[in-house]
């Protein structure tokens, strides 16, 4: 009996352990690009544009935009904070041109 308590605690102490360095790698990357990026956040939202260094998460999130349908569903959880960029290599499409797309969904065009 006490092998097993052992087993369960160790286990959920390695469980704790890795959400919490998820959690806290999460926080330093969004600390990292809000401080990269201080100046064009303090804009109005309005006067904001898309821009490739935007993760999918903040785009989505932000402008109300789903692009995990522009994406066909290939959008992974576990990258939904990589840059648009990177997608746009990913899947071979144009980033300027898709940014274009992006801005218009944004403005309900």
């Amino acid at each position: 009996m006490k092998k097993m308590k052992k087993k369960i605690l160790i286990t959920l102490f390695v469980l704790t352990s890795l959400l919490l360095l998820i959690i806290s790698y999460n926080f330093v990357a969004h600390i990292v690009i809000f401080n990269d990026h201080r100046e064009y956040f303090e804009k109005p939202i309005e006067d904001q544009v898309i821009k490739k260094w935007m993760s999918i998460n903040y785009i989505e999130k932000t402008y109300w935009i789903d692009l995990e349908e522009m994406f066909w569903n290939k959008i992974w959880i576990w990258s939904r904070n990589a840059d648009l960029e990177d997608y746009c290599i990913k899947y071979e499409l144009n980033c300027a041109d898709f940014i274009i797309t992006l801005e218009q969904a944004k403005n309900g065009n």
